[in-house]
């Protein structure tokens, strides 16, 4: 669970939304995607509505697959991951587990050496 604030969780919701309607096609389109992504499984943890969870999959699958190669990238990949790990530990799908571990791999490949390798490291341990 998290300590924020259900009206500024919802208002950082429409404002992202509304951030979304507005962004141009190719990565800055994709960093728009994951930050609603990531506010959704945020209220996911709060009030456990699936359709949330749901919903930033797809919002990280689309970031994902808009995102070159590269650090960014590997963010993306991580955050599609943790919502399908998330997915795991409610549904108990060994799919979604599967491929959180492969995503999660996979961005860690793309991190170079320091904080951010250090945490999708410690990220991957915590799903094998």
């Amino acid at each position: 669970m998290t300590d924020t604030d259900p009206m500024e969780l919802e208002q950082a919701i429409a404002a992202a939304a509304e951030a979304l309607e507005f962004s141009s096609p190719g990565p800055d389109r994709a960093g728009a995607l994951s930050r609603l992504a990531s506010l959704l499984r945020e209220r996911f943890q709060v009030d456990g509505d699936r359709a949330d969870l749901e919903h930033a999959i797809e919002l990280n699958q689309q970031a994902v697959e808009l995102a070159p190669d590269g650090p960014e990238r590997a963010l993306f990949l991580s955050n599609l991951a943790a919502c399908l790990h998330a997915s795991y530990q409610v549904d108990g799908d060994r799919g979604d587990l599967d491929k959180a571990i492969t995503l999660a791999q996979q961005a860690l490949d793309l991190t170079p050496t320091g904080p951010d390798r250090t945490y999708r490291l410690h990220h991957l341990a915590l799903m094998l």
